[in-house]
């Protein structure tokens, strides 16, 4: 199976995770592109493939670097979509009308990046895409594990309001990587690299974003991801 892995910054992690665990899927291939916030929104449709605007002065990153800046998208068996602007935004203990949950939920979708290049991709491709949301943000401090039932209803409400129309699936942040029903546990947020580096001894030391997560975020996601495309 090969896969085609697109994302903002928040792919270093899963780019990291992936180096950690490639062995253990042999019959798994995957190619990761990256560019920064929301500028894979600068990715224009040309017959069955995605490229840079010839305007545009932003940088794509792919890895492995074979995989060159030109997706064709027929290549694939399988896309994961991660971050590229699409955010779990729950204000805990809130009630709200079912009307004003769908209109906040699909008015916060389609306006990412990531709506843009879901939509781009089935004109051409009907295989299985799956869809990460930017990190919860990171605790604090701990007070319970595990999501609440405000956060499985938000994601709900974002297949069933927006991703089903288009057959795609917004994935869970595993449970074991929730702390407090909607926030991510802080061991997540140490030793956090970028894109571009490798990963070196771990020290602990938190990060100043309290959205960016590590490689062993990046491995839990891709057990999650890979998990889902091994369903029907």
């Amino acid at each position: 199976m090969k896969i085609c892995i697109l994302g903002n910054s928040h792919a270093a992690a899963l780019k990291h995770g992936w180096d950690r665990i490639n062995s253990e899927y042999p019959d798994v291939d995957a190619d990761i592109f990256s560019m920064r916030g929301q500028n894979m929104a600068e990715l224009e449709l040309v017959g069955h493939s995605l490229s840079l605007a010839q305007t545009s002065k932003n940088k794509m990153y792919s890895f492995p670097q074979t995989a060159g800046n030109v997706i064709d998208l027929k290549s694939y068996d399988g896309f994961i979509l991660h971050g590229l602007g699409l955010r779990v935004s729950i204000i805990p203990g809130a009630v709200f009308s079912k009307a004003c949950r769908e209109t906040a939920v699909v008015d916060a979708v389609k306006a990412t990046a990531l709506w843009g290049i879901l939509s781009d991709i089935r004109k051409v491709s009907d295989v299985k895409i799956l869809v990460g949301h930017t990190p919860l943000r990171t605790a604090l401090s701990v007070q319970s594990n595990g999501p609440s039932a405000e956060y499985r209803l938000y994601l709900d409400e974002m297949n069933e309001h927006c991703f089903r129309d288009l057959t795609a699936a917004v994935v869970a942040q595993p449970d074991n990587t929730i702390v407090n029903g909607c926030m991510t546990d802080p061991k997540y947020n140490t030793d956090v690299v970028s894109l571009t580096k490798e990963a070196l001894e771990e020290s602990g030391a938190r990060h100043s974003d309290l959205t960016h997560m590590n490689p062993a975020f990046g491995v839990e996601m891709l057990r999650e991801f890979l998990g889902e495309f091994s369903r029907p």
